[in-house]
């Protein structure tokens, strides 16, 4: 069985990254189990923290871990950064996403990693029986689903989950798309599952963090949103032309239907032709846009 400290001379498999940003109460607790967990793989792994510039002792507790890669930002870049940092210093043909704040598990990490077999990613879906979500975070998460869902075509259980694994060559083919905060996992789980890849989702528990979040509902909630939106214009563009193009054309026979309701009559409008055409147009547009996509 080949352990941590062996993958320095021989590419590991696995490359397991984790991102810190002031996790000091979690981290002498969970990174020990974490690779207690990793150990008992027979795979061979290397185990990534990348310290996104924490202002406590976090990168002083990783320093005296002698089986953990450590690599630092000498600044505060974001979670979506701190990964992508850790994507291009790792060696492995797959790599694990694992938070450090104790919500995900050391063995479900074991169990996402079985469960990946005939897959391009696998999810840690937080479906589990123990889920500990914030109540104010939820009406934002079933949105978020739901427009995501729209946009794939697919049921998705856990759009944003932190614990994930996925093939190292295909996350680098929309390296330009994910962004430097915390929108990283629901821009590759569009990603991946808007082009056709495997995704599976295992459920697991979520227990309540140690420590305190850096994500507030009601000041990302917007930026979730604009990114979604963005990866629907990006991938699936006719999802958002065709609805709008189909509300000028029905605005446009309503206006009409009333004309002849009340005049019996057509009675020359402008309204008509010009919300007819627009919506003609944006069809049009929407088409033009579908087609670049898939260049």
């Amino acid at each position: 069985m080949k352990k941590a400290s062996e993958t320095r001379e021989n590419s590991p498999v696995l490359s397991v990254i984790v991102p810190v940003f002031n996790e000091q109460a979690a981290l002498q607790k969970f990174l020990p189990e974490l690779k207690k967990k990793l150990d008992s793989l027979p795979d061979s792994y290397e185990l990534i923290a990348v310290d996104d510039g924490s202002a406590d002792s976090s990168a002083e507790i990783l320093k005296k871990l002698w089986y953990v890669k450590l690599v630092r930002h000498e600044e505060n870049l974001g979670y979506g950064n701190a990964l992508k940092t850790g994507i291009r210093n790792s060696r492995g043909t797959w790599i694990m996403i694992i938070d450090s704040d104790g919500t995900y598990s050391p063995q479900d990490a074991v169990k996402v990693w079985t469960a990946r077999e005939n897959s391009d990613m696998a999810i840690g879906a937080r479906i589990g029986k123990d889920v500990q979500v914030p109540l104010m975070r939820k009406p934002a998460k079933l949105f978020l689903k739901y427009l995501s869902e729209y946009l794939v075509g697919k049921k998705i259980p856990d759009l944003n989950s932190g614990l994930r694994i996925f093939r190292k060559d295909l996350c680098e083919k929309y390296w330009s798309l994910y962004p430097q905060k915390f929108s990283f996992t629901t821009t590759i789980t569009i990603a991946f599952m808007g082009n056709g890849y495997i995704v599976k989702f295992i459920p697991i528990n979520y227990e309540k963090r140690i420590g305190t979040s850096t994500i507030s509902p009601l000041r990302d909630f917007p930026g979730f949103t604009k990114l979604v939106i963005k990866l629907m214009l990006y991938f699936r563009p006719l999802k958002i032309f065709a609805p709008l193009s189909f509300g000028f054309l029905a605005l446009s026979a309503a206006i009409l239907a009333h004309n002849f309701y009340f005049y019996s009559r057509i009675v020359h409008d402008m309204t008509i032709l010009f919300t007819f055409f627009l919506g003609i147009n944006t069809l049009m547009l929407g088409l033009i846009a579908e087609l670049a996509s898939k260049r």
